[in-house]
């Protein structure tokens, strides 16, 4: 015999990255890209975008998205994916240009491919 316990309450809180990883105008962004999955990212008092990934196996240590001083003060950020295997990256850059980087899975865990700018700098409004 088997006793089965459900629950609808959700776990307490817990942190998935160091106290301040994230600066105070930093926007949270996450995305489940696969059912046992979810990716979440920030922006950090460096101003690179950081970002830690959850799976079966619990929280991974959080690492770096893009060089520091990528996003500019006030960036918006947003996080999506197309497919399970691949993540879009975009906010505002230091010079007002709206940017992006992105991961797949060929890029191996945690490396994410070189950021570059979608527009020219200083189009993006904040």
């Amino acid at each position: 015999d088997h006793i089965i316990i459900e629950t609808s309450g959700l776990a307490d809180p817990y942190p998935i990255a160091q106290p301040n990883a994230a600066r105070d105008d930093s926007p949270l962004v996450a995305v489940s890209r696969m059912e046992t999955t979810i990716d979440v990212a920030w922006i950090g008092r460096d101003g690179a975008a950081g970002g830690a990934v959850h799976s079966k196996n619990g929280w991974k240590e959080p690492f770096a998205l893009t060089p520091p001083a990528a996003a500019g003060p006030g960036s918006v950020l947003g996080l999506t994916s197309r497919l399970p295997n691949w993540l879009d990256l975009f906010y505002i850059g230091n010079d007002g240009a709206v940017a992006t980087a992105f991961w797949s899975r060929s890029s191996g865990v945690g490396r994410w491919h070189a950021p570059f700018p979608l527009t020219q700098p200083g189009e993006a409004v904040r």
